[in-house]
């Protein structure tokens, strides 16, 4: 479903790849800054710190780059 404030998750992952929403989001990583529409995680996996962009409605996280550091 698209709203007129952000994309539908089939959209963003056609665009983007791999999509998160809030709860998938808290499994996978853990959030360190929330900067603009862009947040900084480190993925609880492998300590690998990056970043990623979020929309707010519907809320989906998206585009994950990885910053090529790991969290200490």
């Amino acid at each position: 479903m698209t709203n007129n404030t952000g994309l539908d998750r089939k959209t963003l992952e056609a665009t983007h790849g791999q999509v998160w929403d809030e709860e998938q989001l808290a499994q996978e990583f853990k959030v360190t800054a929330i900067i603009d529409e862009q947040v900084v995680v480190v993925r609880k996996a492998d300590n690998q710190v990056g970043s990623m962009t979020f929309q707010n409605l519907p809320r989906f996280y998206f585009d994950f780059v990885p910053s090529g550091r790991d969290e200490g």
